[in-house]
């Protein structure tokens, strides 16, 4: 039996379409609990108006998931100097991760 995915699933496929295809942000639809559950897991999120109720046009970003800095392993895996995915703390961290290797393989083909 065929169920449709629920509105979490849909927001978490185009999050990670988004990383795998390099790009570090993504416009979504989001409700006030849905925003905030997204910030407590490291995202930025900039919703477009203040109604908690209504679904709202809002830019999610995992761009600067990284408060401190990037860390050296981070890096690594990266620019490819090592293949072993780095542990890191919370989803938009290993979402940055994905985009920030997909950029560098976009840009520096492997020879």
């Amino acid at each position: 039996m065929h169920r449709e995915p629920s509105r979490r699933e849909k927001r978490e496929q185009k999050l990670i379409y988004a990383a795998e295809h390099g790009s570090f942000e993504v416009e979504l639809l989001l409700y006030g609990g849905e925003a905030a559950n997204l910030v407590k897991n490291g995202f930025y999120v900039n919703r477009h108006g203040s109604d908690s109720k209504k679904s709202l046009p809002a830019t999610v970003s995992f761009k600067n998931s990284f408060k401190t800095g990037i860390p050296p392993i981070v890096v690594s895996y990266v620019t490819g100097q090592i293949e072993t995915f780095p542990k890191v703390s919370n989803w938009a961290q290993q979402l940055y991760v994905i985009a920030a290797r997909a950029n560098h393989e976009k840009n520096w083909p492997k020879k």
